[in-house]
């Protein structure tokens, strides 16, 4: 039962007792006149005219109000909801995409801002240029590229080879360079179809290696648009192994290729660059590739303790030639 139904039975009771009360008190009257009746037949024969009116309660007039208010929000009320459930998802649409439009201009402010310091660092940063490389030293013994024995021998190595040379470069940028840089001495087995294959394969994973591609903090700062090259004097040995020897019909003994890669960094920036070149060495008296080594007893000093000999084989700078292949050239 609807809150208007017991509503209305509530008011027809009222009503129902307030006509069984007035019956009964027009009851209780019209005994009171025939009590009299004598009197009312000699004045008049009429009957005596009662009238009685009917009214509301006060109550259920405010009853029957409430329950119109009640009706007329119950009518609003389903659309009123409705309307809020539209603006709250106007409003919830409205706010996505408004949203949406200030990340994409976030976004594109980003990319612009990269974009603009990309572009700065490309026009102000440091450029590294491997100027030359060649062999130093002539001593007798040890020169430009010597062979060494250390005893007791290591498992595997049939001796050591040196090579000694000074590496020069500059800076061609705009910015200054905190410089450090990696060689290897690369002996690879030579075959006339494979040999360059081998030694750019070599430099690919050789600078490429996460060792190598860093600045160590045993670097040199380099100023750009200085006058002369800067030049550091190095040298490099490498172990012989086996697989490193060719025996060949004009003899037996090592093609050698020198790899250099260049690290550095534009000063108090966190960007690695790096410069790479690659320079196969020669005998410049034979135009030779080929290097071979004798016996290994020989002694730098005298009385010195056997810990080391020196082998045959060595060849003086003067007599070497550091020729450089541009196709191991490259830098970023």
């Amino acid at each position: 039962m609807d809150y208007f139904t017991k509503e209305l039975i509530a008011a027809l009771d009222k009503i129902r007792t307030e006509i069984v009360n007035l019956l009964h008190a027009i009851h209780d009257h019209k005994n009171a006149i025939s009590k009299h009746g004598d009197a009312c037949k000699s004045t008049s024969n009429e009957p005596l005219s009662v009238i009685a009116t009917l009214s509301a309660p006060v109550a259920i007039r405010e009853d029957q109000s409430t329950s119109k208010a009640q009706k007329i929000w119950k009518a609003i009320k389903t659309p009123l909801e409705i309307a809020g459930i539209i603006a709250v998802i106007i409003y919830t649409t409205l706010t996505y995409f408004m949203w949406r439009e200030t990340h994409e201009t976030n976004k594109a402010a980003q990319r612009s801002a990269a974009t603009a310091q990309t572009q700065l660092e490309l026009s102000e940063r440091p450029w590294i240029k491997i100027v030359d490389v060649q062999p130093r030293g002539n001593f007798p013994i040890v020169g430009g590229l010597g062979f060494i024995k250390a005893l007791p021998n290591s498992q595997g190595i049939e001796a050591n080879a040196t090579v000694q040379f000074n590496l020069s470069f500059t800076n061609i940028g705009h910015s200054v360079a905190d410089v450090s840089q990696a060689e290897e001495f690369f002996m690879p087995q030579f075959s006339s179809s494979e040999y360059w294959n081998r030694v750019a394969a070599e430099e690919q994973r050789f600078c490429s290696s996460p060792d190598m591609k860093s600045v160590t903090s045993q670097k040199v700062v380099v100023f750009p648009g200085e006058l002369r090259p800067f030049d550091l004097n190095i040298g490099i040995t490498t172990p012989i192994r086996p697989e490193n020897i060719n025996h060949l019909p004009e003899g037996t003994g090592i093609f050698p290729a020198l790899i250099v890669c260049v690290n550095y960094r534009q000063k108090g920036l966190p960007n690695v660059y790096q410069t790479r070149a690659v320079y196969e060495i020669f005998r410049a008296d034979t135009h030779s590739r080929l290097f071979g080594y004798g016996k290994c007893n020989l002694q730098p000093f005298k009385n010195a303790p056997p810990t080391f000999m020196f082998c045959d084989g060595g060849v003086p700078a003067k007599l070497l030639k550091f020729d450089r292949n541009m196709n191991g050239d490259d830098a970023y």
